[in-house]
């Protein structure tokens, strides 16, 4: 039932807008970022990619998702006014009345601008070296990207107090009082700078101390052994449970992750050593002849039984697990450990046209300024890249890691100087129709050569057609 529940599970939500605004970062220019989605939708389908339903006659051994997703974009604007402060239901139109969706255009200084695409997902049961077992497909029809001073320069101001406000936590338990600030201000900032020199000081000889030495090398053969037995399969209980969960919470990410990959370093070893071991014991031999057949009958007919029954009892319980299996609807090849050519996960994104631009903003003229000593008013590219029939894969096996981009076309624009007859300053050039495209290696490497051209002067000719006009 619960497999069928998730087989069938359909997702829809509309009008999504996460705002955050900041006037404390950069003072005397207020800005806000956020991020709109006009819709998201995920519905089950068939191999044709079409919605359907999962029953019980059409299970096999693929399941297929189809994500649509519209009017996705991240602006940050600058110089902006809040809207905090607003009622419910005032805040619900504003924040509705933001979003790029059913006919509304927004002016925001988009980052990401409004792009709708869709993914589409096929689970595999079993994975083998040309069906993987996560394989998704993500389509997008134009991705653009842009990014202004103004934007950089509020960006940098955010980061720079999200550093300061991080430093800060780190002595805070250290502040003085209020009424210790109204008494006395420089003696109690005083004693504050000495405490927290104290505390750095006290926290780096304890490191160095042999104790905390003794303690941490303790503690990680306590956590490797714990995370060893629950990835063999074993439940934690009692001073194991408390254990583990204490040394959880005393560690950082960063130590958990290197704990943990000793751990399964050591349990990847400890499994090839066994299969090693078992491999190398030798056959058990049987008894043949004449003798043998009476040494058998006499001495033998006990164990042979006893190895009868065990054999008939195995089979049972190898029966009576593939009929749980087959309930649940559940592939025995998929679990276990997958062999090193099998494809873990594949990922193709294909676009048709992309972009990235550095923009400068227009300054604001006062009116009675000298408008011949002002910027440009006018916004404008200093430098764009646009690519076109773009397409990469990305797929991951139990050993390695494979990746492939294919870019269909490539051209950089200089925006410095404005009327200049030469905006395009490196472009690929386009292709006659002369030429045709062949895959030289799985890892998606192509180039261009004649059709019908010997091999010897394919160098030559791809030579002349990657141009680069600088």
């Amino acid at each position: 039932m619960i497999q069928k529940i998730a087989d069938n599970l359909q997702v829809c939500v509309k009008n999504v807008h996460i705002r955050y605004e900041d006037d404390v970062s950069c003072p005397g220019h207020p800005f806000a970022a956020g991020i709109t989605l006009g819709s998201f939708q995920v519905e089950t389908i068939d191999k044709n990619w079409i919605q359907t339903f999962i029953t019980d006659k059409l299970q096999s051994i693929e399941l297929h998702k189809l994500a649509q997703f519209k009017s996705l974009g991240v602006y940050f604007d600058t110089d902006e006014k809040s809207i905090s402060g607003l009622s419910v239901e005032e805040a619900k139109a504003t924040f509705r009345s933001l979003i790029s969706a059913d006919g509304r255009n927004p002016s925001h200084q988009y980052i990401l601008r409004p792009v709708s695409g869709e993914a589409r997902f096929i689970f595999n049961r079993r994975a083998t070296n040309t069906i993987p077992r996560f394989d998704a497909s993500l389509m997008f029809d134009d991705l653009s990207f842009s990014l202004d001073d103004a934007q950089y320069r509020d960006a940098i101001s955010m980061l720079d107090m999200y550093h300061f406000f991080t430093r800060q936590a780190q002595y805070r338990r250290f502040r003085p009082s209020e009424r210790e600030m109204q008494e006395d201000s420089k003696l109690a900032m005083l004693k504050f700078a000495v405490k927290a020199i104290k505390s750095d000081v006290h926290e780096k000889n304890e490191k160095r101390s042999p104790g905390f030495v003794v303690a941490r090398c303790q503690e990680r053969h306590r956590y490797v052994a714990l995370f060893k037995s629950k990835q063999s399969g074993a439940v934690l209980a009692g001073k194991d449970l408390e254990d583990f969960n204490a040394i959880e919470t005393r560690l950082s990410y960063e130590d958990i992750r290197f704990y943990r990959s000793i751990a399964k370093a050591q349990l990847k070893k400890e499994k090839a050593s066994s299969a090693a071991a078992a491999a190398a014991l030798p056959a058990k031999p049987v008894n043949t002849g004449w003798f043998g057949g009476i040494g058998g009958s006499l001495y033998g007919s006990k164990s042979t039984t006893t190895e009868n029954a065990s054999e008939v009892d195995a089979d049972a319980e190898e029966k009576q697990q593939k009929e749980s299996y087959k309930v649940i609807n559940h592939d025995e090849s998929s679990g276990g450990d997958l062999p090193s050519e099998a494809m873990k996960l594949r990922v193709r994104v294909v676009l048709q046209k992309g972009s990235f631009a550095l923009r400068r903003k227009p300054v604001a003229t006062p009116p009675l300024a000298d408008k011949s000593t002002q910027g440009p008013d006018e916004e404008m590219d200093l430098i764009s890249v646009v690519f076109g029939s773009s397409r990469a894969e990305l797929i991951q096996r139990p050993e390695n890691l494979e990746a492939a981009l294919t870019l269909g076309g490539f051209t950089v624009f200089d925006g410095t100087l404005p009327g200049t007859k030469h905006p395009k300053i490196v472009r690929a050039k386009e292709g006659t129709g002369l030429y045709t495209t062949q895959n030289e290696s799985a890892m998606g490497v192509e180039t261009i050569s004649p059709a019908g051209e010997n091999p010897d002067e394919e160098g030559k000719r791809a030579t002349e057609n990657a141009l680069l006009y600088v």
